[in-house]
């Protein structure tokens, strides 16, 4: 079945690699001049079929890739596959802890901390809003309030904003061109 990168295609989250990948049953003869073969034995629910084809689920393609895949490419990748609602959260870590089970399996802590803002219980809006608190992460700032309620003096609810430091009056909103528009 079509797996991994070629997976990611398929499912229209990154463009396809030069030489298709494919999984194979372990105890399978995979040899192919043509494609990338991964041995490898998939639980049922990491397996589907889009559009006819046998493919990895959208959860496992994510597992897959983490292996190969920079963090931050990893990260568009998984923030496209929530934005398109096409898997969740509890999926992918389902896949992750599946895939765990078998030794050598690369890039799964990685993909634990590229997951983090959409497993916190307060989930973020957008991919970009994703990306901030990546990035804020990253900078060693100190973890924001999400989705804060920002209150006038009588108490009224004004606005919501991403993220917010309440004691420091702080406050970002931050939304892509989606939400905008191109400033062009």
């Amino acid at each position: 079945m079509v797996s991994h990168r070629t997976a990611a295609a398929v499912w229209g989250l990154r463009a396809p690699p030069d030489r298709p990948e494919m999984s194979v049953p372990r105890r399978a003869s995979g040899r192919s001049a043509i494609a990338r073969v991964h041995r490898v034995d998939l639980a049922a629910e990491d397996r589907t079929r889009r559009a006819l084809i046998p493919v990895t689920s959208a959860a496992r393609t994510i597992v897959d890739v983490s292996g190969s895949f920079e963090a931050s490419i990893l990260a568009d990748t998984v923030d496209a596959a929530f934005e398109a609602s096409i898997v969740t959260p509890a999926a992918v870590l389902g896949a992750a802890r599946r895939a765990s089970r078998a030794p050598g399996k690369k890039g799964l802590a990685t993909l634990v901390k590229v997951l983090e803002p959409w497993t916190d219980p307060i989930r973020p809006d957008s991919p970009a809003e994703a990306r901030l608190l990546r990035r804020l992460d990253e900078w060693g700032v100190a973890a924001p309030v999400r989705q804060h309620v920002v209150r006038d003096a009588a108490g009224v609810p004004i606005a919501r904003v991403d993220v917010a430091w309440p004691a420091l009056r702080v406050a970002i909103e931050y939304d892509g061109a989606a939400f905008h528009g191109s400033s062009r």
